[in-house]
């Protein structure tokens, strides 16, 4: 079991946060909004973008900042707001990854 952070509680953060969790690891979202981390942690459902689909009590969510010592960072902010996200990220180990444009996913 992995500790995974997911930067982003959007539709496609709140997704990846369900499948990690289903797969078997810990995992904490981000979010950038102390408001919609309370609703998510309340609610336990992204009604807005995922009506319907429950979120385990298992699943964290943060709106703090944080130092994260887990095994990935899971990076599902969009494009158009890398400084909300980006600057959070330091590591001892280097960043991987790749960034895909619009119609550009393998």
């Amino acid at each position: 079991m992995a500790k995974v952070m997911v930067l982003g509680a959007g539709s496609f953060g709140t997704a990846l946060a369900l499948l990690c969790h289903r797969c078997g690891h810990e995992v904490t979202v981000w979010s950038h909004r102390e408001e919609e981390a309370n609703r998510l942690r309340e609610e336990r459902e992204q009604k807005k973008l995922l009506p319907g689909v429950k979120l385990p009590q298992q699943i964290a969510f943060t709106a703090s900042g944080f130092a994260y010592s887990g095994s990935a960072v899971l990076c599902s902010a969009p494009d158009r707001s890398p400084a909300l996200s980006a600057p959070a990220i330091k590591s001892d180990r280097g960043v991987r990854g790749k960034r895909f444009g619009a119609g550009q996913l393998p």
